[in-house]
Parts: structure tokens; sequence; C-alpha cells
């Protein structure tokens, strides 16, 4: 957590909070399909980064830049 500076960002904050943030959404949560759509895409590029090897990775490096 301190590596990525998350330390600074969750003082404070009540445990609980913090607890139930990165909670695993159910289908109820307002934000479930973001969650969800999020979490295919990245496993799209990390599928994709697995058959190509580093090119890939290095023209998405480039992307965002």
């Amino acid at each position: 957590m301190s590596y990525c500076d998350w330390d600074i960002l969750l003082d404070g904050m009540e445990w609980q909070t913090i607890q139930d943030f990165c909670k695993k959404p159910t289908v109820k949560d307002p934000y479930y399909k973001v969650v969800k759509a999020f979490k295919e895409y990245l496993g799209q590029i990390c599928r994709e980064m697995q058959k190509g090897g580093h090119t890939i990775r290095h023209m998405m490096l480039e992307e965002v830049k």
C-alpha cells in the first residue's frame, strides 16, 4: 500500500469503510456492470499480451503516452 501511496490516501478512514470498498460487488450494486466490463477488458488485454509477448505491451504503453 505504501508503494502506491495508498497509505496517505486512506489515512484517517475507518477500517470497516476500507473493507467495504474492497468487497466484490454483487449484481444488486449499481456499479456491478462497470466492474464486470472492466474485468473483461483487462482480461482481454492480458490474453492478448500472453499471445504476442512484449510487442503488444510496448504498443499499449506507447498509446498511453
